[in-house]
């Protein structure tokens, strides 16, 4: 077996290697519009946070009410007054805050006023759930 020349290795490094680069890019292109148009429509990328605080004006940040449910198991529920602070995007300011005590069976026990606001870390929080009326 004969070894190439360097004419048929330059062909193969200037021609075929860019055209199976391009194909490869352009098949991932339309794979990812198509995928994108038809069946992830109301899909987009980021976190929770993102989208919970990211379009959110200085103004919309204040009212509402929102659920908190801790790493250590316990339940908060009561009025936003401060969120997505631009130093620290993921804290949240709780107004008039309750704890909730649930039984056995997730009814609600009793709602505890604790103070008058608390501030929730990401770190503290597991979940959170926004509502426009409590």
């Amino acid at each position: 077996m004969a070894l190439p020349s360097i004419a048929d290795a330059l062909v193969i490094v200037v021609l075929l290697v860019p055209g199976f680069v391009a194909f490869f890019l352009i098949r991932r292109i339309i794979t990812g519009v198509i995928l994108k148009r038809f069946f992830r429509k109301g899909m987009t990328a980021g976190t929770a946070w993102d989208h919970s605080f990211g379009g959110v004006s200085k103004d919309e940040q204040e009212g509402g009410y929102f659920m908190v449910y801790t790493n250590d198991g316990l339940e908060y529920k009561g009025e936003l007054h401060m969120a997505g602070a631009e130093h620290e995007r993921r804290d949240v300011v709780m107004r008039n805050p309750k704890l909730i005590l649930r039984d056995k069976g997730w009814n609600v026990k009793d709602e505890i006023e604790v103070g008058k606001e608390i501030l929730f870390v990401e770190g503290d929080i597991r979940r959170i759930v926004f509502f426009d009326e409590l």
